[in-house]
């Protein structure tokens, strides 16, 4: 049972794969939206799925293959994206996932703050909070890592590199869209129109 108290079972719109003849692109559904995913499709370097190869566990993020696949195409010599551990394992996004799973499992061990722990309580594991109000695993997440990044990364040497490995990123970002913004808003204005 995941910290946010729903099994897959409680899903309603989930359906439990019970043979190989249920796997297909038409029910691609493997694990509960409640759970950290802990099943996937092997992938071939196109990102192309194969439905009838399961692999246990997480599919690791890769930046160089689409994460959702484009069409369906020949199928091509698959593997698992998850064979390339030494390669992919220590990308950012992989670590701070792995981080977050070690946090979330100690009971979000070293929250600085009464409020953020009874947040975290009342999101993710409070018996009485409605079905209907629980978050989906991507978004308690999302939340995770906000929290562990501002309160918790520091007091460890892999949170505070991930911590500034993930500001870096961050910050590389954000200058990028403020150039494409003020490209577009310079070519959409008027002549010697400025920008933020």
């Amino acid at each position: 049972m995941s910290p946010t108290g729903r099994g897959l079972l409680e899903c309603p719109t989930y359906q439990p794969v019970t043979s190989l003849a249920m796997l297909s692109a038409d029910n691609p559904i493997l694990n509960s939206p409640y759970d950290e995913p802990a099943r996937h499709y092997a992938t071939d370097a196109q990102g192309n799925l194969n439905y009838r190869d399961i692999r246990p566990g997480r599919r690791l993020f890769t930046p160089d293959v689409p994460q959702v696949p484009i069409g369906q195409q020949n199928q091509g010599s698959m593997f698992d994206l998850n064979d390339f551990q030494a390669e992919y394992g220590e990308h950012l996004i992989n670590r701070l996932r792995d981080e977050l799973r070690t946090w979330r499992d100690s009971g979000y061990r070293g929250v600085t703050s009464r409020v953020t722990r009874d947040l975290l309580d009342y999101w993710f594991a409070n018996p009485e909070r409605a079905a209907h109000q629980k978050l989906f695993f991507a978004q308690q997440e999302a939340v995770e890592a906000a929290i562990w990044l501002n309160e918790v990364a520091e007091k460890s040497n892999t949170g505070t590199h991930l911590q500034s490995a993930a500001k870096m990123a961050g910050k590389w970002k954000a200058e990028r869209t403020k150039t494409r913004c003020c490209a577009a808003f310079s070519a959409a204005s008027r002549p010697g129109a400025g920008c933020w």
